[in-house]
């Protein structure tokens, strides 16, 4: 009998608050589908958008390679002179956000509207 390869699942929702695109991140985003996280979030952010939040109320788990994802995703958006924050952000993932030291590079916003009021500040 072959023992069937069990793959954390993430899933990716992106939707618009006014000219605002929210990235809804659930699951898991490790080692083993990083990769796809990666290329299915950069798909996302190829438009004309500029102002982004990434909502990570359901983000259960995120490894390393996950971080990755995020510091890549920054890279793309400042690179077009845009901006993001990050809003829901689980106690669990905070703390993995500040013992790698992203809490000094990337802004966290307790709630999605918070999140829309300090991206809006960002370009007004």
């Amino acid at each position: 009998m072959s023992q069937e390869r069990r793959i954390n699942k993430y899933e990716l929702i992106i939707y618009k608050i006014e000219n605002l695109s929210v990235i809804n991140i659930r699951g898991k985003i490790d080692s083993g589908n990083s990769e796809d996280a990666e290329a299915e979030l950069n798909a996302m952010l190829d438009n004309d958008d500029k102002y982004y939040i990434f909502d990570l109320c359901g983000l259960e788990y995120i490894s390393s390679a996950g971080l990755r994802v995020f510091l890549s995703a920054s890279k793309k958006i400042k690179g077009s002179k845009g901006n993001f924050v990050f809003c829901e952000v689980s106690e669990e993932i905070r703390e993995i956000f500040d013992m790698t030291g992203l809490l000094n590079v990337f802004t966290l916003c307790p709630t999605l509207e918070a999140a829309a009021e300090k991206i809006k500040s960002s370009y007004l």
